[in-house]
């Protein structure tokens, strides 16, 4: 009767066996010649700057994704009149340095009470973007 040989492997052997066979894998698949890190981006590289907008523009879009052409319909809602009005002024300034100075979406404001003339002129004058009034 012939005896079976049977061999014990350790838990530590195979994990050694493995990770060397990765490792092998890596270094020598599409990655030869290279370093595990050559392919990773300096992080204090100056950031390439976006061709679709103007680089004296304020905001500069990082985001190799970002594209002006697929613009979102949207538009900015803004539910406050003549009684907030240094609230909303100041809100739309902030809005049009930081963001809607590139997109210019278009304003919406809401109140119940009507919006007064002055009211108008300065959040009209605040943007290049179109603004509507409405009652809510």
């Amino acid at each position: 009767m012939a005896h079976a040989i049977t061999v014990k492997v350790r838990p530590l052997t195979i994990t050694l066996l493995v990770l060397v066979l990765l490792v092998y894998f890596f270094y020598t698949s599409d990655f030869a010649g290279q370093g595990a890190l050559d392919h990773v981006p300096a992080p204090l590289t100056k950031p390439r700057k976006h061709p679709n907008v103007a680089h004296d523009d304020p905001f500069e879009p990082l985001a190799p994704w970002h594209n002006l052409s697929k613009q979102a319909n949207a538009i900015i809602v803004i539910i406050g009149g003549d009684s907030e009005f240094d609230a909303v002024r100041h809100t739309m300034k902030q809005v049009e340095t930081k963001f809607n100075s590139v997109y210019k979406y278009p304003y919406l404001f809401l109140d119940e009470e009507g919006f007064s003339t002055k009211f108008r002129k300065a959040t009209t004058d605040l943007t290049e973007a179109t603004t509507h009034y409405g009652a809510s």
